[in-house]
């Protein structure tokens, strides 16, 4: 979900907006293996897919990244409680890092900016954007994946 991150770290709320170059460069360069992707049929099919699931609105996102991960066989890593919910709809394996805490599912309860930057800072996604994993990066407490879920 590279496009999720850009989008996300562009549009933080006070004076935390990456500019648009920035943003694309050290997305790339953090992140340089191709992203994870459904095929052409599942593509097509993910609106109908996410429907059938009851997934909505902004957990589309979620739903996204559950898809890709689910087919290409890999574990999502979150503490996030909704996304949890997405995850389980759309049957994505996930769980999350040891020693982790539940991420509040009110946003209110934590700003999106508090939610992203340690993974801007330190993550180290080893698979794809989407934040999968065989298992936690060691320099990161808490982390997930864009789209609503990232910490």
């Amino acid at each position: 979900m590279v496009l999720e991150a850009y989008a996300v770290l562009t549009r933080l709320p006070s004076g935390l907006a990456v500019a648009p170059a920035t943003a694309a460069s050290v997305l790339a360069e953090r992140f340089p293996e191709p992203p994870l992707r459904l095929d052409d049929a599942e593509r097509s099919a993910v609106a109908a897919t996410l429907a059938s699931a009851g997934v909505l609105g902004g957990s589309s996102y979620d739903g996204l990244v559950a898809l890709e991960a689910r087919r290409h066989g890999l574990t999502l890593i979150t503490l996030d409680e909704r996304a949890q919910v997405t995850y389980r709809r759309l049957g994505a394996t996930f769980g999350a890092p040891a020693g982790g805490r539940q991420v509040p599912s009110r946003p209110s309860e934590r700003s999106r900016a508090e939610r992203i930057s340690p993974l801007c800072s330190s993550a180290q996604p080893r698979s794809s954007f989407t934040g999968v994993h065989s298992e936690p990066p060691s320099s990161v407490s808490e982390y997930s994946t864009f789209g609503g879920t990232c910490l």
